[in-house]
Protein backbone atom coordinates (compact mmCIF):
# COMPACT_ATOMS: atom_id res chain seq x y z
CA UNK A 1 0.00 0.00 0.00
CA UNK A 2 -0.46 2.75 -1.58
CA UNK A 3 -1.81 1.11 -4.31
CA UNK A 4 -1.06 2.96 -6.68
CA UNK A 5 3.32 3.50 -5.44
CA UNK A 6 3.79 0.61 -3.19
CA UNK A 7 5.50 0.59 0.16
CA UNK A 8 4.46 -1.85 2.02
CA UNK A 9 2.66 -5.15 1.41
CA UNK A 10 -0.24 -6.22 3.83
CA UNK A 11 -1.21 -10.26 3.60
CA UNK A 12 -4.09 -11.54 5.38
CA UNK A 13 -4.95 -15.33 5.78
CA UNK A 14 -7.75 -16.69 7.79
CA UNK A 15 -7.44 -20.80 8.64
CA UNK A 16 -10.80 -22.34 7.74
CA UNK A 17 -12.87 -19.23 7.68
CA UNK A 18 -16.63 -19.69 8.88
CA UNK A 19 -19.62 -17.94 7.18
CA UNK A 20 -21.46 -15.84 9.29
CA UNK A 21 -24.58 -13.90 9.16
CA UNK A 22 -23.15 -10.55 8.24
CA UNK A 23 -21.42 -12.57 5.23
CA UNK A 24 -24.96 -13.85 4.06
CA UNK A 25 -23.53 -16.91 4.19
CA UNK A 26 -19.97 -17.28 2.23
CA UNK A 27 -16.49 -17.90 3.52
CA UNK A 28 -14.86 -16.05 0.97
CA UNK A 29 -11.99 -13.76 0.74
CA UNK A 30 -14.03 -11.05 -0.65
CA UNK A 31 -16.20 -11.61 2.39
CA UNK A 32 -13.83 -12.36 5.06
CA UNK A 33 -10.05 -11.29 4.38
CA UNK A 34 -11.33 -8.38 2.42
CA UNK A 35 -12.91 -6.38 5.09
CA UNK A 36 -10.23 -7.84 7.74
CA UNK A 37 -7.41 -6.36 5.48
CA UNK A 38 -9.50 -3.19 5.15
CA UNK A 39 -9.54 -2.59 8.86
CA UNK A 40 -5.65 -3.61 9.74
CA UNK A 41 -5.16 -0.84 6.94
CA UNK A 42 -7.39 1.81 8.51
CA UNK A 43 -5.61 1.28 12.01
CA UNK A 44 -1.74 1.03 11.08
CA UNK A 45 -1.83 3.64 7.48
CA UNK A 46 -1.78 6.42 10.10
CA UNK A 47 1.44 4.95 12.23
CA UNK A 48 2.93 4.59 8.37
CA UNK A 49 2.38 8.17 7.77
CA UNK A 50 0.45 6.99 5.23
CA UNK A 51 -3.18 9.57 4.51
CA UNK A 52 -6.50 8.62 3.64
CA UNK A 53 -6.60 9.97 -0.16
CA UNK A 54 -9.73 11.27 -1.69
CA UNK A 55 -8.86 12.76 -5.35
CA UNK A 56 -8.18 8.88 -6.32
CA UNK A 57 -8.69 8.55 -10.25
CA UNK A 58 -12.55 7.32 -11.53
CA UNK A 59 -12.30 3.60 -10.94
CA UNK A 60 -10.67 3.96 -7.73
CA UNK A 61 -13.19 6.23 -6.30
CA UNK A 62 -16.04 3.60 -7.41
CA UNK A 63 -14.31 1.19 -5.51
CA UNK A 64 -14.01 3.35 -2.39
CA UNK A 65 -17.41 4.24 -2.88
CA UNK A 66 -18.69 0.65 -2.44
CA UNK A 67 -16.54 0.04 0.81
CA UNK A 68 -17.95 2.75 2.46
CA UNK A 69 -21.32 2.07 1.64
CA UNK A 70 -20.92 -1.46 3.08
CA UNK A 71 -20.08 -0.38 6.37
Amino acid sequence: MPADKPRYLLMIMLDEPQPTKETHGYATAGWNAGPTAAKVIARVAPLLDLPPRFELPQADQLILAMTVESR
